[in-house]
C-alpha cells in the first residue's frame, strides 16, 4: 500500500502558513490562469512571504510585490543546468518556505520535486491522471482531487481552499493584468503610427500558438484567417491587426500580403506588457487557443477563440468572448493534459468555416460600429 501524504495539519501542526511558495511554470495562458490565486494569497491574512517559481516572463505578468514577494525564474541564467538547479533548491531553502501550492499544469516530475528538495514540508498539487510527476506525487505531496468540468482558474481556486485559504479563494476569478496609463498612452500611439483608423473598429487577429507538434495542431490554417479578414473588413468596416510572435513573422507578413484591404502589424515584440497594452486597444481578439487569447483576457479585450484539440472548458481565455469550434465527434481529444493521436493533423482545425467565426465575431462589433456607419449618413456616403 503506497503511504499517503501528509495532510497540512501534520505538516505545519497548530500553526497557518506563513511563507507561501507557488509553483506555475506553464507557459503565458498558465501563468495568468495562475493569477487570481496569486492575488488571493497577497490578501489572505497571515501571509508575510510569497514565492513565485515560474519562467521569466511571469515577471511581466504577475509584478511581484517586492520585498515582501520574489520570483524565481526557472530559466534565468543562475539556474541553468545541474549546478543551476542546485542553486535554485538553496535558494529556495533559504526563504524558508513552510507551504507548496502547484498550480495547473504542475504533474512533471520537477514541479513536485524541487519543494521537497527545499525543505518545503507541507506540498500540495492535485490529482492529476496523467504526467511524471504523478507517478511520485502520493508519496511527496497532499493530492487535491480536481472537477473535470471545472476551469483551470477555478481549479487552482479551489487547491488553496483545500489548503486553508477558503477565504482568500473568495476572489474574482477572472484573471488580471493592470496596465499603467503610459502604457495604455503609449501602446496608442504606436497603433496611430501605423495607421490606425479611429473610426473603425479595431479587430486584433492572432494565427500563431506555441511551435511545438502539439501547439501547431491548434492553428487555424493562414488562408482559413485571410479569407475571415477578407470579408471581416468587407461586411463590418473594421480595420485588422495581425498580431504575431517574432516565430510567426513569415506567416504574418504573408497573410498581409493575401488580403485585398492593407492591415496594420505588429510583429516580433517580445515585450508582453506592450502587447497587452495593444490588445487593450482593439475592440476584439480573433485567436486560435494561445497565451496571447489569455493575454487579451486580461485587459479586458473580448477574445473570439478557435478550439479543435483542446477543451474550451478547461483553458479556455477567463474572460468575455465566445468559442468557435468544429462539430466532428472527436473534439476535443487533449483535455485534462492527456496527449492526442500523434498521426492527427488537426482535422477539427480545419473544419471551422470563417463564416462561422464571423457569425460569432460581429455581435461584439455592432456597438463600436455603429458610430461609424452614422458617420458615414452623415457625410451622404
Amino acid at each position: 500500500m503506497k503511504a499517503a501524504a501528509p495532510s497540512l495539519d501534520e505538516t505545519v501542526p497548530g500553526a497557518r502558513p506563513r511563507r507561501i511558495l507557488v509553483v506555475a511554470l506553464g507557459g503565458i495562458g498558465d501563468v495568468l490562469t495562475a493569477e487570481p490565486a496569486v492575488r488571493a494569497l497577497r490578501g489572505a491574512d497571515g501571509v508575510e512571504r510569497l514565492g513565485l517559481l515560474a519562467r521569466g516572463f511571469a515577471e511581466a505578468l504577475l509584478e511581484p510585490q517586492r520585498p515582501r514577494e520574489r520570483l524565481f525564474a526557472y530559466d534565468s541564467r543562475p539556474y541553468h543546468g545541474a549546478r543551476g538547479k542546485v542553486r535554485l533548491v538553496r535558494d529556495l531553502t533559504r526563504d524558508r518556505y513552510d507551504l507548496a501550492l502547484c498550480l495547473w499544469p504542475s504533474s512533471s516530475l520537477k514541479c513536485v520535486l524541487i519543494p521537497v528538495l527545499a525543505r518545503i514540508r507541507a506540498r500540495f498539487i492535485h490529482r492529476y491522471r496523467s504526467g511524471r510527476g504523478r507517478l511520485v506525487a502520493p508519496l511527496l505531496a497532499c493530492r487535491v482531487p480536481y472537477d473535470a468540468q471545472a476551469h483551470r482558474v477555478e481549479r487552482n481556486l479551489s487547491l488553496l481552499a483545500s489548503a486553508g485559504f477558503g477565504e482568500a479563494a473568495a476572489v474574482s476569478p477572472r484573471p488580471r493584468l493592470v496596465l499603467t496609463l503610459g502604457e495604455r498612452l503609449a501602446a496608442g500611439a504606436r497603433l496611430d503610427e501605423m495607421g490606425r483608423d479611429a473610426r473603425r473598429p479595431l479587430v486584433a487577429v492572432h494565427p500563431g500558438s506555441t511551435s511545438s507538434r502539439e501547439g501547431m495542431k491548434k492553428r487555424w490554417p493562414p488562408d482559413a484567417y485571410v479569407r475571415l479578414i477578407d470579408d471581416l473588413t468587407a461586411e463590418t468596416g473594421a480595420q485588422v491587426l495581425i498580431v504575431a510572435g517574432p516565430a510567426e513573422r513569415d506567416e504574418a507578413t504573408a497573410m498581409a500580403r493575401a488580403v485585398r484591404e492593407p492591415v496594420l502589424v505588429l510583429e516580433g515584440c517580445v515585450d508582453l506588457r506592450v502587447v497587452a497594452a495593444v490588445l487593450a486597444e482593439a475592440h476584439l481578439l480573433v485567436s486560435n487557443d494561445s497565451g496571447v487569447g489569455h493575454l487579451a483576457a486580461a485587459v479586458g479585450t473580448p477574445v473570439v477563440s478557435l478550439f479543435g484539440p483542446t477543451n474550451p472548458g478547461e483553458v479556455r481565455p477567463f474572460g468575455d468572448g465566445a468559442v468557435v469550434q468544429s462539430d466532428l465527434g472527436c473534439v476535443p481529444c487533449t483535455a485534462d493534459l492527456r496527449s492526442g493521436p500523434t498521426r492527427c493533423e488537426a482535422p477539427c482545425m480545419e473544419a471551422i468555416e470563417p463564416a462561422a467565426v464571423l457569425t460569432r465575431v460581429k455581435p461584439f462589433l455592432a456597438p463600436a460600429a455603429e458610430p461609424v456607419a452614422a458617420g458615414a449618413q452623415r457625410r451622404g456616403t
